[in-house]
């Protein structure tokens, strides 16, 4: 192969490297919620939960919106220990995206699920605000409202329910 036909494949070679960095760089940099959700559900598919979590939290922090992330930090969170952990991250996300039903939603089951029932029912109060016909989230209000006590209003809420 002559000198010249080494340095084009050199050039050719070059480019598209080049290209594929450049382009590599670009997707982390603008595209940060999609990487860090890939390495959310790397570490789901190993079993590994602790991790899956932070990375899912991070690309919902970064504005991930898709069912699927929210499902699997769900899913993952059932095997997390740290009770105090997850309700702060879980605060922290709900103080920033205070109108995210969806987050509101897996949120408070988690609630729910660790008998913080004051929480859950600030959460549904706020779906409620939100989406004043969401059945599902006032059937789960009421039943909080019953759980805690608070019976007369929890039969309002499910009178509501059958109108």
């Amino acid at each position: 192969m002559s000198q010249r036909g080494n340095v084009k494949k050199k050039a050719f070679i070059f480019f598209w490297v080049s290209l594929f960095v450049i382009i590599t760089m670009g997707y982390h940099i603008l595209r940060k919620e999609k990487v860090l959700s890939f390495h959310g559900h790397q570490h789901y598919k190993r079993k590994e939960y602790t991790q899956a979590t932070d990375y899912y939290m991070q690309a919902i922090d970064h504005g991930e919106r898709k069912k699927l992330i929210f499902q699997r930090l769900e899913e993952s969170i059932l095997h997390y220990q740290n009770e105090t952990y997850v309700t702060t991250m879980y605060d922290t996300l709900l103080s920033k995206y205070p109108e995210d039903v969806l987050l509101l939603q897996i949120a408070s089951r988690f609630y729910i699920n660790n008998n913080d029932f004051d929480r859950a029912s600030k959460a549904y109060k706020r779906i409620l605000a939100l989406e004043p016909y969401n059945v599902v989230a006032r059937f789960w209000y009421a039943r909080i409202l019953s759980w805690s006590g608070k019976h007369e209003d929890a039969i309002k809420e499910f009178k509501i329910l059958l109108k």
